[in-house]
């Protein structure tokens, strides 16, 4: 009986600490409707705010990077998702932004995206059949 309890509590702790490692930052975060919040995508600053409308959920999100201002607008039904990304340089990281509608509630995420591979592509095949 007190192996069987050692070993719980040393899964529990294993599982804990194993949580405590995960990046911050890479879970979504609740939006309220008519709150504003914070967002960045590469240098893009911004905001985002939902507005109910029936059974959708207005997205706006207004952003700005020196000077060159932006703005996104998407409608969201029970389930659905939108996301804005902005390409990374070859081999980094593209950044991106979800938006997640979730029954009653929009969740925000932002996080980067999977490296890209630098590309190969030869003039031959960029040209072929032009």
């Amino acid at each position: 009986m007190a192996n069987r309890s050692i070993r719980i509590l040393m899964s529990a702790a294993i599982a804990t600490a194993g949580l405590m490692t995960l990046p911050m930052g890479t879970q979504a975060r609740a939006l309220n409707a008519y709150s504003g919040q914070d967002v960045a995508l590469g240098g893009y600053r911004g905001t985002v705010y939902y507005a109910p409308k029936g059974a959708e959920f207005v997205v706006v999100v207004t952003m700005d990077n020196a000077g060159q201002p932006m703005r996104f607008v998407t409608s969201l039904k029970p389930g659905q998702r939108a996301k804005i990304s902005t390409p990374g340089a070859l081999g980094q990281p593209d950044a991106s932004v979800v938006f997640r509608r979730d029954g009653d509630h929009l969740f925000v995420d932002e996080r980067p995206s999977q490296a890209r591979p630098a590309a190969r592509i030869s003039v031959r095949q960029a040209t072929k059949g032009y």
